[in-house]
Protein backbone atom coordinates (compact mmCIF):
# COMPACT_ATOMS: atom_id res chain seq x y z
CA UNK A 1 0.00 0.00 0.00
CA UNK A 2 1.35 3.60 -0.62
CA UNK A 3 2.38 5.74 1.60
CA UNK A 4 0.35 8.00 4.17
CA UNK A 5 -1.53 10.23 2.53
CA UNK A 6 -3.49 11.91 5.93
CA UNK A 7 -2.98 12.82 8.58
CA UNK A 8 -4.88 13.15 12.03
CA UNK A 9 -3.14 16.82 13.52
CA UNK A 10 0.41 15.37 13.54
CA UNK A 11 -0.50 11.85 13.22
CA UNK A 12 0.39 9.52 9.61
CA UNK A 13 -2.83 7.60 8.69
CA UNK A 14 -1.81 4.40 7.68
CA UNK A 15 -3.50 2.59 4.34
CA UNK A 16 -5.93 -0.01 5.38
CA UNK A 17 -7.34 -0.69 1.92
CA UNK A 18 -6.40 -0.54 -1.06
CA UNK A 19 -8.10 -1.37 -4.22
CA UNK A 20 -8.73 0.49 -7.84
CA UNK A 21 -11.45 2.62 -6.26
CA UNK A 22 -10.20 4.22 -3.41
CA UNK A 23 -7.63 3.55 -1.06
CA UNK A 24 -8.39 4.33 2.78
CA UNK A 25 -6.02 5.33 5.55
CA UNK A 26 -7.12 5.10 8.94
CA UNK A 27 -6.06 5.91 12.65
CA UNK A 28 -8.00 4.67 15.88
CA UNK A 29 -7.95 6.18 18.72
CA UNK A 30 -9.39 4.89 22.49
CA UNK A 31 -13.07 6.47 21.81
CA UNK A 32 -13.32 6.94 18.33
CA UNK A 33 -11.49 6.60 14.55
CA UNK A 34 -10.66 8.97 11.75
CA UNK A 35 -10.51 7.80 8.21
CA UNK A 36 -9.16 9.26 4.78
CA UNK A 37 -10.15 8.32 1.51
CA UNK A 38 -8.26 8.96 -1.83
CA UNK A 39 -10.72 8.36 -4.94
CA UNK A 40 -8.98 7.10 -7.75
CA UNK A 41 -11.57 5.68 -9.88
CA UNK A 42 -15.22 6.26 -10.28
CA UNK A 43 -16.02 2.72 -11.14
CA UNK A 44 -19.23 2.73 -8.51
CA UNK A 45 -20.34 3.45 -5.40
CA UNK A 46 -18.71 3.28 -2.44
CA UNK A 47 -20.64 2.56 0.91
CA UNK A 48 -24.24 1.03 0.51
CA UNK A 49 -24.32 0.24 3.92
CA UNK A 50 -25.58 1.13 7.53
CA UNK A 51 -24.50 0.91 10.95
CA UNK A 52 -26.11 0.07 13.97
CA UNK A 53 -24.03 1.76 16.64
CA UNK A 54 -22.17 4.27 15.61
CA UNK A 55 -22.75 7.70 13.78
CA UNK A 56 -20.31 8.97 11.30
CA UNK A 57 -19.50 12.45 10.26
CA UNK A 58 -17.97 13.12 6.38
CA UNK A 59 -16.14 16.01 5.36
CA UNK A 60 -15.20 16.45 0.88
CA UNK A 61 -11.84 18.04 0.94
CA UNK A 62 -10.82 17.75 -2.50
CA UNK A 63 -13.32 17.10 -5.53
CA UNK A 64 -17.01 16.23 -5.03
CA UNK A 65 -19.75 13.75 -5.90
CA UNK A 66 -23.16 12.56 -5.08
CA UNK A 67 -24.74 11.21 -1.38
CA UNK A 68 -27.43 8.75 -1.27
CA UNK A 69 -28.82 8.30 1.90
CA UNK A 70 -32.11 5.99 3.33
CA UNK A 71 -33.00 5.50 6.89
CA UNK A 72 -33.48 1.65 8.07
CA UNK A 73 -34.41 -0.64 10.60
CA UNK A 74 -32.67 -3.13 12.28
CA UNK A 75 -34.48 -6.03 10.33
CA UNK A 76 -32.88 -3.74 7.37
CA UNK A 77 -36.09 -2.32 5.53
CA UNK A 78 -36.41 1.15 4.48
CA UNK A 79 -38.14 3.63 6.59
CA UNK A 80 -37.73 6.88 5.13
CA UNK A 81 -37.18 8.23 1.32
CA UNK A 82 -34.49 7.51 -0.56
CA UNK A 83 -32.09 10.88 -0.21
CA UNK A 84 -29.44 12.55 -2.62
CA UNK A 85 -27.42 15.12 -2.54
CA UNK A 86 -24.52 16.90 -4.21
CA UNK A 87 -21.74 17.24 -2.46
CA UNK A 88 -18.64 19.40 -3.03
CA UNK A 89 -15.39 20.71 -0.94
CA UNK A 90 -16.91 23.81 0.53
CA UNK A 91 -16.54 22.96 3.88
CA UNK A 92 -20.11 21.09 4.02
CA UNK A 93 -20.22 18.63 6.99
CA UNK A 94 -22.15 15.54 6.28
CA UNK A 95 -23.14 13.65 8.91
CA UNK A 96 -24.68 9.81 9.11
CA UNK A 97 -26.58 8.66 12.07
CA UNK A 98 -27.20 5.56 12.84
CA UNK A 99 -29.63 3.23 10.91
CA UNK A 100 -28.81 5.44 8.04
CA UNK A 101 -27.98 3.92 4.87
CA UNK A 102 -25.12 5.74 2.83
CA UNK A 103 -23.25 5.81 -0.29
CA UNK A 104 -20.99 7.83 -2.21
CA UNK A 105 -20.47 8.40 -5.66
CA UNK A 106 -17.30 10.43 -6.40
CA UNK A 107 -15.21 12.21 -9.05
CA UNK A 108 -11.41 10.62 -8.93
CA UNK A 109 -9.17 12.65 -7.61
CA UNK A 110 -11.62 13.35 -4.41
CA UNK A 111 -10.32 13.53 -0.87
CA UNK A 112 -12.73 13.06 2.21
CA UNK A 113 -12.30 12.55 5.79
CA UNK A 114 -14.73 10.79 8.20
CA UNK A 115 -14.76 10.75 11.56
CA UNK A 116 -16.32 7.61 12.93
CA UNK A 117 -17.88 7.90 16.55
CA UNK A 118 -16.15 4.24 17.57
CA UNK A 119 -12.90 2.87 17.04
CA UNK A 120 -12.79 0.53 14.23
CA UNK A 121 -13.01 -3.11 15.26
CA UNK A 122 -12.03 -6.00 13.29
CA UNK A 123 -14.13 -8.57 15.17
CA UNK A 124 -17.41 -6.52 15.12
CA UNK A 125 -17.24 -3.97 12.16
CA UNK A 126 -21.09 -2.73 12.31
CA UNK A 127 -21.39 -2.75 8.56
CA UNK A 128 -24.68 -4.04 7.54
CA UNK A 129 -25.09 -4.49 3.79
CA UNK A 130 -28.32 -2.00 2.49
CA UNK A 131 -27.51 -0.69 -1.53
CA UNK A 132 -28.92 2.46 -2.00
CA UNK A 133 -26.84 3.69 -5.08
Amino acid sequence: MSQAAFFFGTLPMPAVADDARRTIYEINLPRCSVQGFDIKSNVGPLGNHFHQKKWEQFHILEGGGTLYTQTVDKDNNATGPLEQKQVMANGECHIINAFTAHAFVLEPGTKMLCYSSEPFNPDDKDMHPFKVA
